[in-house]
Parts: structure tokens; C-alpha cells; sequence
């Protein structure tokens, strides 16, 4: 059985960091015997680093032998040097470029495997492996009277009437509850281990959560079933993808008498989460602006602050339907750098440019949706982990997935509809803009502001080269 397992065993960003963040790095030669993962060295490098041993070797000769004598034997000494070398110092020449590696004892990070499972699953109890055999057996899910090992994923699929009438969730074997948390391939060596400390047989696990004993379930029989599943919204409108649906093409701007959807009431759901991404800055941002007629520029020249900041008022009627704010309303966008800015503006090379640059206000009131600052929140490894925030995540993942698409000249008025609405939400309830990643520039980000311009700094005007 193996001891460690190494940040190379996973694919999973969140689970190399809790890897890196609780286990220790090895600062020798690593071998994995779980993955397989060797430490890579060159031997050019442990050619070199001998060498400078070998050639310290060769002066302390050339000092204590006569002249004659070193020039006679310095083929021989330099085979002997190098030889001496190899042997005494290979180890530390190979310790000199090994890149760290993190590793953690099985024990522990299984251990993790099995909190992370009572965080995101929960046993379930109204349906017994008698009752979904018996599912199957009504729906041909049997192979000549066994489970045919995909009958979990066939209950996934089937989301319409279940057991006794009422509508199902989909279940998932130990195997899809470990593919699910970040393993792609669950080995046999993998559950092997896993059973060790989740099922204490290697057959069953007699499994307690807050204080109640729940019946034994094993690798293949009694399922879990995820919780964020558990919905009593008619529409689902955990989906961002159901609330587009809705805002387009059934009800947007008010409650109407025999519609049970609501567009405050599911985005009033997301409160909490909005609360905990708040963030305060005074970062530099930036706009930019094209330049095509030499007007622009002068107008530039003259009111910089006004002409490259957030579209003013007696110019909206120019402008196009954004993915934000809609014809006739203007939200600032920025960047919180120059090289993003430029990307986001779409220019080419040789185009003429405006940027402006500008400084947040700390007291702005922003809400950060980045990858950085989600992940904080919504890795299950993580001690601040929350099921509610993990939950609504992926109606807001969705949404800033949708926000982040390169725009298309072909994107109809239609499409804009959802984000302007949740936009519009955002600012209602008392925030002043947010941030999200930008998906044009890995690493860049954008910052969109309501209200008034950032305080405006400088401007350079200049050409794409």
C-alpha cells in the first residue's frame, strides 16, 4: 500500500492546493509510486555541476604534483577526478536542480476525500437499494438479474417520473462521487486506498452525519445523491441558462398574475453570495478608446476626463446595445491594465488610440466575481467552503461565463437581455460596479462601474504597434 500521494496524482487545481497548502515539498529525488510521476533531471545539468567538482579535483593535483609529473598523469587524474566525483557528488549535483515536489500521506488527503463527500453528498434514505433495483428491474436496467454497473448514470438521465410517482434526482456511485470532486479516473490502486478509510471492509461503512446512524452502503449499492440538486423551484432557476430562457421570451420587467416566475425573487437568492465577494480597491484602471477621424482626437485633447471615461449622456444615442446596460443607459467600462484595455477594445494593428487612465475610489463598493476570489469560496477543500455559496455558484459561474464571451457583431439585442437584468439587479441593491476575468487576456481583468467615472489621472494618445 502507498504512503504518499503527490500534487502530479491530480488534474484538479483544487486539490493540488490543498496538497501544496497541507502536505510538505521533498526537496530530493521523488518517485511516485501511486501515479508514477518521476522527477525529471537532466543529465547535461548533472554532467555540468560534476564537472566544476571535477575540475576543483584537477587544481588541488596540479598544486601538491611537480609540473612534469601532473602533464604526464593528466589524462589518468582527470578520469580518476571524475570518477571520485560522480560517486560523492551526484546526489547533491542532482538535489541542486530538483524542482520541489508536494506530497501528502494517503491517510490525510483520503481523510479530506471523505469530508469534501459529507460536504457536497447526502445519503439517500427515502430510496433504498431494494426500491432503485427495483426501478431498474421495471425499466430493463438489468443484466440477467445484476446491476449492470451504468445503472446510476441511467437514472441520470431519466429525470422524469421515478419511484412511487414522484420525480427523481440523479444518484452517483462512490466512483462518480470521486470524479465529480476532481479525479477523472478512478484506478482500482485508487479505490483500493479510498476504501481503506471510507469503507472499513472494503464492502460497507456503517456512515454517521450529525449524529445519525444511516444504513451501510458499499462501492456499488446504496447511492448518494448531490445536494445542490435539491430544488423545490418549478423553473430550476438555479440554471442560468432557464432564467435566460425566461427573461427572453416569457417574462422580464414585472410579475404577471399567473406566472409563478420571479425575477426578484430568484435573483434575491443571491444575495448572500454577492455579500461575500465583496471587495474594496484603488487599483489604476483603464479605457480605451479608437481613434478614426482627427475630430476625435482634438475632442480627446481637450476634455481627456469626459471623452475616454464611460459614455457621456448627449452621446448614448450613438451608441450600441451592450452586454451590460441597454441603449440610452451608460456603465463605464475599464481595465486594470493598458494591454487588456487595448484587447477588450478589439483595435488593430496600426489603429490610432485614445487611453485614458484613472483611479478607483476605495470606498467603491465592488463585487468580484474572478476566479481567484471565487475559488476561496467555492473549493470544497477549503476550510471556508460554503454549500449554500457552492450551490448558487453555478447559476453565477453561468452568468459570468456568459458575460465573458468574446461579443459577436452577429449577437442579437435579444441575447443582452439576462446580464443587462442582473446587471441592473447588482446596482440596485447597493453595489457600485464588479469585477470579472477577462477572456481575452489570461490574467487581465475588467471592472465595470455604474455611477460616475474613476477619478481621471492621464491620457496618452498612440498608435498599435
Amino acid at each position: 500500500m502507498k504512503d504518499y500521494f503527490c500534487e502530479n496524482c491530480f488534474e484538479d487545481k483544487d486539490i493540488k492546493q490543498y496538497i501544496r497548502d497541507y502536505g510538505k515539498s521533498t526537496e530530493k529525488k521523488f518517485d511516485c509510486s501511486f501515479c508514477t510521476f518521476e522527477t525529471e533531471i537532466y543529465d547535461g545539468d548533472i554532467d555540468e555541476c560534476i564537472d566544476e567538482y571535477s575540475q576543483k579535483c584537477m587544481k588541488v593535483y596540479e598544486k601538491e604534483l611537480a609540473e612534469k609529473e601532473f602533464e604526464d598523469r593528466e589524462i589518468e587524474l582527470d578520469e580518476q577526478c571524475r570518477k571520485e566525483c560522480k560517486e560523492k557528488y551526484q546526489t547533491i549535483c542532482e538535489d541542486k536542480f530538483i524542482e520541489p515536489t508536494y506530497i501528502i500521506e494517503e491517510e490525510k488527503l483520503i481523510q479530506k476525500f471523505r469530508e469534501v463527500i459529507f460536504k457536497l453528498y447526502t445519503y439517500d434514505s427515502d430510496n433504498t437499494y431494494e426500491d432503485i433495483l427495483r426501478y431498474e428491474r421495471d425499466n430493463d436496467y438489468l443484466d440477467n438479474g445484476e446491476p449492470t454497473g451504468t445503472y446510476a448514470s441511467k437514472i441520470s438521465s431519466n429525470m422524469s417520473e421515478g419511484i412511487e410517482g414522484k420525480e427523481e434526482y440523479p444518484f452517483f456511485t462512490l466512483e462518480d462521487i470521486l470524479n465529480n470532486i476532481g479525479i477523472d479516473e478512478v484506478s482500482e490502486d485508487f479505490l483500493e486506498i479510498f476504501t481503506k478509510y471510507i469503507i472499513s471492509d472494503a464492502q460497507s461503512y456503517r456512515a454517521e452525519k450529525d449524529g445519525d446512524i444511516l444504513e451501510d452502503w458499499s462501492i456499488g449499492q446504496n447511492l448518494w445523491k448531490y445536494n445542490c440538486l435539491y430544488s423545490t423551484d418549478e423553473y430550476k432557476l438555479q440554471d442560468w441558462e432557464a432564467f435566460r430562457e425566461h427573461t427572453k421570451h416569457k417574462a422580464r420587467y414585472f410579475e404577471h398574475k399567473d406566472n409563478k416566475f420571479s425575477v426578484i425573487k430568484t435573483l434575491e437568492d443571491f444575495k448572500p453570495f454577492f455579500k461575500k465577494m465583496i471587495t474594496y480597491s484603488d487599483k489604476l484602471t483603464y479605457r480605451v478608446r479608437p481613434i478614426y477621424e482627427e475630430k476625435e482626437k482634438e475632442d480627446i485633447r481637450k476634455d481627456p476626463s469626459l471623452e475616454l471615461g464611460k459614455i457621456p449622456k448627449d452621446k448614448l444615442q450613438y451608441t450600441r446595445n451592450n452586454r451590460f446596460s441597454p441603449i440610452g443607459i451608460s456603465y463605464g467600462y475599464f481595465a486594470f491594465d493598458k494591454e487588456t484595455a487595448l484587447i477588450e477594445s478589439r483595435v488593430k494593428i496600426n489603429d490610432e488610440v485614445g487611453i485614458g487612465e484613472f483611479q478607483l475610489d476605495k470606498s467603491l463598493k465592488l463585487i468580484d466575481f474572478t476566479n481567484d476570489n471565487l475559488s476561496k469560496y467555492l473549493n470544497p477543500f477549503s476550510d471556508n467552503f460554503n454549500i449554500d455559496l457552492y450551490c448558487n455558484s453555478f447559476f453565477v459561474q453561468s452568468f459570468i461565463q456568459d458575460i465573458s464571451k468574446p461579443i459577436s457583431d452577429d449577437d442579437s439585442l435579444l441575447e443582452y437581455v439576462p446580464t443587462q437584468i442582473m446587471a441592473e439587479y447588482i446596482w440596485s441593491i447597493g453595489y457600485d460596479g464588479f469585477i470579472f476575468d477577462s477572456s481575452q487576456k489570461k490574467g487581465g481583468e475588467n471592472i465595470v462601474i455604474f455611477g460616475d467615472n474613476p477619478q481621471y489621472n492621464k491620457y496618452q494618445i498612440s498608435n498599435i504597434i
